[in-house]
């Protein structure tokens, strides 16, 4: 179940995404400074490369082409939905999307 690691970090990679935009030289989280927001969008897009290559591994061919792409515009569209209504409550899912993909990873095993 190489494939729910993947979204976890597609997740984490969208919500490092959203937090390092600066729309008026500001980033959304305060203590952000300019250096390290480039240092999240860096690591954002490695988590995203390590997501293909999960999801690559897990299942070959073309399809993490189009999985991840399109699993980071589903997390950027639900957090910049849920943001400005529940924003503890975002941040609650972003913190557990990682362990839970593990968890269920783990429990699939190779038989997903």
């Amino acid at each position: 179940m190489k494939q729910a690691v993947a979204l976890g970090l597609s997740c984490l990679a969208s919500a490092l995404f959203y937090a390092a935009d600066c729309p008026r030289g500001v980033s959304r989280w305060p203590f952000f400074t300019a250096t390290h927001c480039r240092r999240a969008r860096a690591a954002a897009l490695a988590l995203l490369i390590a997501a293909g290559a999960l999801w690559n591994a897990g299942e070959p061919g073309p399809a993490a082409f189009l999985v991840i792409p399109a699993t980071l515009m589903a997390f950027g569209t639900l957090l910049t939905l849920l943001a400005p209504v529940a924003p503890r409550l975002l941040w609650v899912l972003v913190a557990a999307a990682l362990p839970l993909s593990v968890l269920c990873a783990y429990l699939g095993g190779n038989h997903g």
